[in-house]
């Protein structure tokens, strides 16, 4: 199972969106958390700086537009992981849409680059 995949098993209760303070943007993540995990691809994973591999990885996702014009979705969850390596909670803490000055991106390739420059690798555990 990948990252994404074990996102999307999560129930709604196990996903929080976390920002201080709750912005407008941050709001708008949690309108469209549903959105981003049907149509979200995976860009890239990367530890946590303050915690263990085997505790949480941190995942970068990214959803075109719903119109299939402009600026799609991206964001960043926080995966915790239980003591056997299965998710069990997750916080999405950064969430781009192009608006309120946050970086914007068009396509899965543009998003992807700047996963990369912000410390995520594109590949996904098996």
């Amino acid at each position: 199972m990948t990252w994404l995949d074990a996102l999307r098993h999560l129930n709604p209760e196990q996903i929080a969106v976390v920002h201080d303070p709750m912005t407008p943007r941050y709001q708008r993540a949690g309108v469209r958390l549903g959105y981003l995990l049907v149509h979200g691809v995976f860009l890239g994973h990367r530890g946590h700086d303050d915690l263990a591999e085997d505790q949480c990885v941190e995942v970068a996702v990214w959803a075109a537009a719903p119109s299939g014009v402009g600026d799609g979705y991206y964001a960043c969850f926080r995966l915790f992981l239980d003591e056997y390596g299965a998710v069990e909670f997750a916080v999405l803490f950064a969430f781009y849409d192009g608006r309120d000055a946050s970086p914007g991106f068009a396509t899965a390739e543009l998003a992807r680059t700047y996963s990369l420059t912000q410390g995520f690798h594109d590949e996904d555990q098996d």
